[in-house]
């Protein structure tokens, strides 16, 4: 039996602080509202909600000696079947890219049922980076070459992505990035530039990231914007008779005869319901990076290294496409990394040793990070910082290396840096130590011993190169060399963060996920962090910062305007 009695969800309510410290906001695990609009059919219930395991659980392995994760479930009875609906297009998923995917196949004269397994859709992000869109070239920024930026990015993938999805990107992006931003005028939101890009010689960034503003300009809730495109293009869906269904969450992938994915079996507190959908399913599930079984066997990173993870992703639609023969991504697969502070200055490990060279980008210097013992780094500076790092941006740069949401044009300025950096605690614990002296400093980070003495030796060899004007151990350009001689001195207490994992399943360029034998699945599509075949060795800023968010428009655009144009 179907049930319309629509649950209502504040889209204005300020989500749960999770109580992580981050410098780059987006990194902030945000449930979005879109359900309980005008004309939605719902169905009621509380489907299973996702719990993230607890942290050091071993992974657990079937019977078969594969991870449990790859054993399906029994299949659902017939029996327990309560409902069916007809659709021509599921979409399993309510945030950005299913969400967008699922407003073009509406709005391009689609049947369309879009489903969520939450009360409210997830989303981490607020950069959003296009190539070439018109609100970047408006404010006098060069055009860029497409060809040229996608032989970056399969380089710097290590040639671990499919060239073809990465050229398509590349190609598509300007058509896409404008028409998101014509949408977005639409709900009242405008495109601002950000000042933030790379401009290191190996870490380069090409492109900057756009964020979107109301008219009235920022607004303390920071997550209105997302709020705002999530709600808007879920309307979009039901504007156009299709149905956006809450609490409801896909269990198993249903599939014909010949093999063609035709629907899914859905979970609901009324019982299982049959969705058909005749053009296609679409998974838009989202990461797995909280599933640690999944972490262990496809990352190499162990939850238990990382400091603050950040997503809720269980890896549901991972598990869908597994159980039917879809082709994953080689292992190991890429993260998304951060540190908590990712400017230029030294780093030393818990034995008091520098260990990296510190102009390596941010998810460089984070999986440094975790190779050390304990996965333990301190970044050291002192007093000169309100004149070094503005001069720095001028030789590095990018998304962790600048101010938060400082416009293009906007001045960096010491006084907004000491409110956004200067004030770090996590759960309590302060993480960030100033001193009057090197040897309060080293009281204060706990280093004693050996280490300590280690420490206060590699101070001394590290102003020497400074000096010099030569990074003779680790070859850091000159340009970004900066004494540690003046106090106060300071040291933050380095914190690796998880945003999401980005590995996934392989798809060609229309979105199609391929099988193990590299051929299409009839029926079955995928976008956004499902799938793994845009970055190749861990998430980064280069060549394009911003491009998680942006790819979910380009090819959830893309997968919208393919699924319409099927006979």
């Amino acid at each position: 039996m179907q049930s319309t009695n629509n649950m209502k969800h504040d889209l204005n309510a300020e989500p749960a602080a999770t109580g992580a410290v981050t410098r780059r906001s987006f990194l902030t695990g945000l449930a979005l509202g879109g359900a309980g609009m005008a004309g939605a059919a719902m169905l009621g219930g509380c489907a299973p909600q996702a719990k993230a395991p607890e942290s050091g659980e071993a992974a657990q392995l079937a019977e078969t000696g594969e991870p449990s994760f790859m054993t399906p479930p029994e299949p659902v009875a017939e029996a327990d079947i309560v409902n069916t609906l007809e659709t021509d297009v599921l979409v399993i998923g309510g945030a950005t890219a299913g969400s967008i995917t699922a407003s073009v196949a509406a709005t391009n004269g689609l049947n369309v049922i879009m489903i969520e397994k939450n009360d409210e859709a997830r989303c981490i992000g607020r950069d959003f980076g296009f190539v070439n869109p018109k609100p970047v070239l408006d404010a006098g920024l060069p055009r860029l070459d497409p060809y040229e930026l996608t032989r970056d990015h399969i380089e710097k993938s290590g040639h671990r992505v499919c060239g073809d999805v990465v050229y398509r990107f590349m190609t598509k992006s300007e058509e896409a990035g404008n028409w998101f931003t014509d949408k977005c005028a639409t709900w009242g939101l405008h495109p601002e530039v950000q000042a933030y890009s790379s401009n290191s010689d190996f870490y380069r960034n090409y492109t900057h990231v756009i964020n979107y503003y109301p008219e009235e300009g920022r607004s303390e809730d920071r997550y209105g914007v997302m709020k705002t495109m999530l709600s808007s293009m879920a309307q979009e869906v039901v504007d156009a008779g299709g149905q956006y269904l809450t609490r409801t969450e896909a269990v198993e992938l249903v599939r014909s005869d010949d093999g063609a994915i035709t629907g899914a079996i859905c979970s609901t507190d009324e019982g299982y319901v049959r969705i058909n959908a005749s053009k296609g399913v679409v998974l838009a599930t989202g990461d797995y990076a909280a599933n640690e079984e999944m972490m262990a066997y496809y990352s190499g990173w162990p939850l238990e290294d990382i400091d603050w993870p950040e997503s809720t992703g269980m890896g549901e639609g991972h598990k869908l496409g597994l159980w039917i023969g879809a082709k994953m991504q080689e292992a190991p697969h890429p993260m998304m990394l951060f540190k908590a502070y990712c400017y230029h200055y030294l780093r030393v490990n818990k034995h008091g040793r520098r260990y990296v060279n510190e102009d390596s980008g941010y998810v460089g210097t984070a999986v440094s990070q975790l190779r050390q013992p304990d996965h333990i780094s301190f970044a050291i500076w002192d007093s000169k910082w309100p004149t070094e790092l503005p001069a720095s941006l001028e030789y590095g740069g990018g998304m962790a290396w600048d101010q938060d949401f400082r416009a293009y044009g906007e001045e960096w300025t010491a006084e907004r840096e000491e409110e956004s950096a200067f004030g770090w605690e996590r759960d309590e614990d302060e993480i960030l130590y100033e001193a009057d002296t090197l040897e309060e400093l080293a009281d204060l980070m706990g280093f004693e011993g050996d280490a300590r003495e280690t420490l206060f030796a590699t101070i001394d060899r590290y102003n020497e190169l400074v000096a010099t004007g030569n990074d003779e151990d680790f070859g850091k350009r000159p340009e970004l060399l900066t004494s540690i001689t003046e106090p106060p001195f300071y040291a933050l207490d380095m914190k690796t963060e998880l945003g999401v994992s980005v590995g996934g399943f392989i798809t060609d360029v229309d979105s199609n996920v391929l099988d193990e034998d590299g051929s299409p699945i009839p029926g079955l599509y995928a976008v956004g962090t499902v799938t793994g075949t845009l970055f190749g060795v861990d998430y980064n800023e280069t060549t394009v910062p911003g491009i998680s968010l942006a790819r979910n428009v380009v090819f959830g655009k893309g997968l919208g305007e393919h699924l319409a144009s099927l006979a």
